[in-house]
């Protein structure tokens, strides 16, 4: 299963967007051709609506695998405690499990959140802002390439940033009231 998973994310998104365009491209892409034509069907108007998502779940396998091998790290004696202690299955969750992958759930935010940004942008094609799937990455494209306003191109890349950076800065503050990190009896503090 980890394998079934994992393997999309070895594609890389470049390839998968070729793949899903020459599916679903209106007019002349395989469903349409092989599928809805034979059956008299009409085309679907608006299958690029669906991009966003498969880019998710195609790149779903290391979040995966990081939290597959923090719920393998519990302890499975930590389980059968609170079991005889009568917690149910949700309280073992709540109090057990999302506890302790907390570090692991907080990384996987970090690096999807950062990563995020630049998955659209190969959705785009150079479509203008008004229709792009991402329009604060066209919208600076179009004043930098197509109207060569590089320094207020530069300034909105610029804000682009200390927007990531300030939402990243709050998850990391944020982190100290949810985020468990196991406690290290020899570590030394300065």
């Amino acid at each position: 299963m980890r394998t079934f998973v994992f393997m999309p994310s070895v594609i890389p998104a470049i390839a998968l967007f070729i793949i899903v365009f020459g599916l679903v491209s209106p007019g002349s892409g395989w469903i349409e051709r092989l599928i809805l034509d034979p059956l008299h069907l009409p085309p679907i108007a608006n299958l690029f609506s669906i991009f966003p998502v498969l880019l998710a779940l195609w790149t779903i396998g290391p979040g995966f695998l990081i939290m597959y091998g923090a719920m393998q790290s519990v302890p499975p004696e930590v389980y059968e405690a609170a079991r005889v202690d009568g917690a149910g299955p949700i309280n073992r969750f709540f109090s057990i499990t999302l506890p302790m992958i907390s570090p692991a759930i907080f990384f996987s935010l970090v690096i999807n959140m950062i990563s995020s940004f630049g998955g659209v942008a190969l959705l785009d094609r150079g479509l203008p802002f008004s229709q792009s799937l991402s329009p604060m990455e066209s919208y600076i494209n179009a004043q930098m390439f197509s109207y060569s306003k590089l320094g207020y191109a530069s300034a909105l890349a610029w804000i682009m940033f200390i927007v990531v950076m300030v939402i990243t800065l709050a998850v990391f503050r944020s982190a100290k009231y949810w985020v468990h990190f196991p406690e290290e009896e020899d570590s030394v503090e300065f």
